[in-house]
């Protein structure tokens, strides 16, 4: 039987009270108070909407709250309309609070979340409007298909990663990261929703004066037992369990078993992945959820874990001369200098010999090489062409000297690179390609470098970047463009 107090959630048969208000129904005014509840909701979703939308259908009914499908009366845009009881909130004294959470998230505006177009309150009813996507539930398909294939699982959750990433740098926790809050389109385009209002209604007192957690125990963060409101590393925990139940089929027990022990195909660096992010203590586990998915599909930062093509990150040392500037100058400034020196010092040695007088003739004439021969009388014999004249003797240069090879210039220094972009793309670095997005971790030689990044149905992204030595270059808002036809 639907709750008639806020015609929302079920009153249990357990406990004889609504889950969600903690009403309770005594002797015949229960049976007096069956009379279409649901209907009387929607009554009030008719009457109290009816200048701001066109409801159309029932899209989910959850818990807490109704989705509906619905078309802005303006507009006629296609949104999705969700609404909820107001009572419940208001005597919880969370009213405010979800004024505030609503505007919050409206603000976000990433590719992988759900945009909030309009909140607001009724006399019965909070709302707001959502755009409406063509998809199912990631916990629909999971329940259907059960446990996800590793690149498949990966393609998702980097994506769901750069809509947590997003929110976290701008200050937003998500608080209730879990299958039924992701949203799979048929191209595989995963888009959170629920952003931050999720979990605040999964807070309201189920008994009065007690407050209870009622989402699944198993995402919840042992932070959140004391923390009042807990940061980004809840966030990771709730996504680290989201990979384990997409690839064992159901989540980790408590204590979590290794994932190997469930699949043993799956690579044990991404079982230990997701053994730290799921550690019970926050400082523990990686410094943030993109880290962790880098990590996650790699392996280490760096490293190869899946099996996409990928090629050393690191340009040869051919290409290394190119980005070499300041050792190179003055080596060869110091061999031009020296080979003129040298080409001087012997045209002033040929200038000296050219002026010199001509000697007597010796009694006996010697040369390296010639077969000695004695004078002869001038008076004679005509006198002979004279031999040419010799240069000056030059020493040959020692074997080992002219066998020593020449000195190695030094390697440029280097720099770290990450890079992420949405959706996931092929990586390009000068021409060569590293892998798939995200790629954390990469040594790249300090110098200009050209960025580009490419998937099938969307606009290549080219950059070009500096990078100084010993400095960490970080592309994170990198947003590919669908090619529309």
């Amino acid at each position: 039987m639907i709750c008639p107090r806020c015609s929302v959630a079920e009153i249990s048969a357990e406990t004889n009270q609504c889950v969600l208000c903690g009403y309770s129904p005594t002797g015949g005014e229960a049976v007096g108070l069956q009379v279409q509840p649901r209907e009387q909701f929607y009554e009030h979703v008719r009457q109290e909407l009816e200048q701001q939308f066109r409801i159309e259908r029932l899209l989910r009914h959850g818990r807490r709250s109704l989705v509906y499908v619905a078309r802005e009366v303006e507009t006629e845009r296609k949104v999705a309309l969700k609404v909820i009881a107001r009572q419940p909130v208001r005597e919880a004294g969370m009213e405010d609070r979800f004024t505030r959470d609503a505007a919050t998230a409206a603000s976000l505006d990433h590719p992988h979340i759900v945009p909030i177009y309009r909140f607001g309150a009724t006399a019965h009813l909070l709302w707001y409007s959502m755009k409406y996507v063509e998809s199912r539930s990631l916990a629909d398909i999971l329940s259907e298909s059960g446990p996800m294939e590793l690149h498949a699982c990966f393609r998702l959750v980097e994506q769901i990663a750069s809509a947590l990433q997003y929110a976290h740098r701008r200050g937003v926790t998500h608080g209730d990261v879990r299958p039924a809050n992701i949203l799979v389109d048929a191209q595989e385009w995963a888009l959170v929703t629920d952003f931050a209002i999720g979990r605040l209604l999964e807070r309201i007192p189920v008994v009065a004066g007690e407050e209870a957690l009622t989402r699944e125990p198993e995402y919840v963060a042992p932070e959140e037992a004391y923390a009042r409101q807990p940061g980004p590393g809840a966030d990771q925990y709730a996504l680290a369990v989201l990979v384990y139940e997409c690839l064992a089929g159901a989540p980790p027990a408590q204590p979590p078993q290794p994932l190997v022990a469930v699949r043993p195909e799956i690579p044990v660096s991404l079982s230990d992945a997701l053994r730290r992010a799921m550690n019970p203590q926050p400082t523990a586990r990686f410094m943030n959820v993109l880290e962790f998915v880098s990590v996650l599909g790699t392996g280490e930062p760096g490293g190869g874990l899946l099996p996409a093509p990928r090629t050393s990150p690191r340009p040869s040392a051919d290409r290394l001369v190119l980005f070499v500037e300041g050792p190179a100058r003055p080596r060869r400034w110091i061999g031009m200098s020296a080979g003129g020196v040298l080409a001087l010092a012997a045209l002033v040695g040929v200038l000296l010999v050219l002026r010199a007088p001509e000697p007597a003739p010796p009694a006996l004439i010697e040369l390296p090489g010639t077969i000695a021969v004695p004078p002869v009388d001038s008076q004679a014999v005509p006198a002979p062409t004279p031999p040419p004249r010799q240069q000056p003797r030059q020493e040959p240069r020692p074997p080992a000297l002219a066998q020593r090879p020449a000195p190695a210039r030094p390697a440029p220094a280097a720099g770290r690179l990450f890079v992420n972009a949405t959706p996931w793309g092929q990586l390009y670095i000068d021409g060569q390609l590293v892998g798939n997005t995200p790629q954390a971790n990469l040594e790249i030689p300090a110098g200009t470098h050209r960025i580009r990044i490419v998937r099938d149905g969307f606009w290549p992204f080219d950059l070009e970047i500096q990078v100084a030595p010993g400095q960490e270059v970080r592309l994170t808002d990198i947003v590919l463009q669908q090619v529309t036809p």
